[in-house]
């Protein structure tokens, strides 16, 4: 006999999110090893907070969300935020119980540069590596990759010159979109100081490519080339 569509929804889930998590897929090793990680971080995170005042958002919501945010590419904070909201698989990455709701992105953005200072960040990947390198996962092989066919999330129209003492004088110059000229030495995006934009050819400035979040991508490097 076919199904009736219109059905009452449930009040009350009996299943975990792990449950709707295929049980090949990466996120759970990854999880596994970011769990064990933020366990040996947990006296850094106590000196973050005070002892009094409204809960904050944990940093272990943070630093995962975070990590998502690099694995899958997401350029601000708000998209990242939506798929947290409604992505059943980001939601149990995360760590958020099905019964709350996602915080919003201005909320995730300020506690993120408050609270989640270099060091944390710092110590959160050695963390990782440190089990990297018990379980013999490391190797000092030496290997190249080309750096032009890896996707950059940066923009030559969205960069700043870097203000280098004693840098090389005479590189060339790029008329950017909007008429205004920038040399051809490295660039800082206005996004992420630390990352790197260059280029090395004398051509048009490149176009941005288009974005595409529900695809699986490594992070990448941020260098673009002609």
């Amino acid at each position: 006999m076919r199904g009736d569509e219109e059905r009452q929804e449930a009040v009350f889930l009996l299943e975990s999110l792990k449950d709707r998590v295929p049980v090949g897929h990466p996120l759970r090793k990854i999880r596994r090893l970011v769990d064990t990680a933020l366990a040996d971080l947990g006296h850094l995170f106590a000196q973050l907070y005070a002892e009094v005042g409204r809960p904050s958002i944990q940093p272990e919501y943070l630093l995962r969300a975070a990590l998502l945010q690099k694995l899958y590419v997401f350029p601000l904070e708000r998209g990242l935020c939506q798929h947290v909201e409604f992505n059943l698989l980001f939601r149990w990455f995360v760590g958020l119980p099905f019964s709350e709701a996602a915080w919003d992105c201005s909320t995730f953005s300020r506690n993120r540069e408050r609270i989640l200072t270099p060091e944390i960040f710092t110590a959160f990947f050695e963390a990782i590596r440190r089990q990297a390198e018990s379980r013999r996962l490391l190797s000092k092989e030496h290997f190249s990759v080309d750096a032009t066919l890896i996707e950059a999330a940066a923009s030559i129209n969205n960069s700043r010159p870097k203000e280098e003492p004693g840098a090389a004088v005479g590189h060339s110059k790029t008329n950017r979109n909007d008429g205004a000229e920038t040399r051809a030495g490295p660039h800082s995006p206005h996004a992420d100081a630390v990352y790197c934009l260059s280029r090395i050819s004398r051509g048009p400035a490149p176009r941005s490519r288009p974005h595409h979040p529900e695809r699986y991508r490594a992070p990448g490097c941020a260098c673009m080339y002609d």
